[in-house]
């Protein structure tokens, strides 16, 4: 049952069945690969593919940090003077830098929810 409720009384507003939502899709979709499968190998898939993910993102960092006496600047600016072959490695460098960040950002907020990751990324008190 998904419910809304009044947040100053506590009383509910509306209810409805979780069945046939977006949110019942996502979680089918997140936790079990819609295969109707509960958790388990659908949730290990998943978690394994984004932690992967991270360790794209992180190469791609590794591979786009300035050398050679370049500035900070040259991983997030292209070199829009430069020709040729030099003038799209620099684009696809800041291109791929920016979103990296973004794409960092996704991942580990996402992994939070993920089996392994999630059981100790997030505090769980008691």
């Amino acid at each position: 049952m998904m419910v809304a409720l009044d947040p100053y009384t506590g009383k509910v507003v509306h209810d409805r069945a979780e069945d046939g939502t977006w949110n019942a899709w996502a979680t089918s979709l997140h936790g079990q690969l819609l295969t109707g499968v509960d958790k388990g190998w659908a949730d290990t898939m998943i978690e394994m593919a984004a932690s992967l993910g991270v360790l794209l993102v992180v190469t791609g960092f590794w591979m786009a940090w300035p050398r050679n006496g370049e500035g900070f600047s040259a991983m997030f600016l292209p070199r829009l003077r430069a020709k040729g072959r030099a003038f799209w490695k620099s684009t696809h460098r800041a291109a791929g830098s920016w979103v990296g960040i973004v794409l960092m950002f996704f991942l580990i907020s996402g992994l939070a929810w993920a089996g392994i990751w999630g059981g100790r990324y997030v505090f769980h008190p008691g």
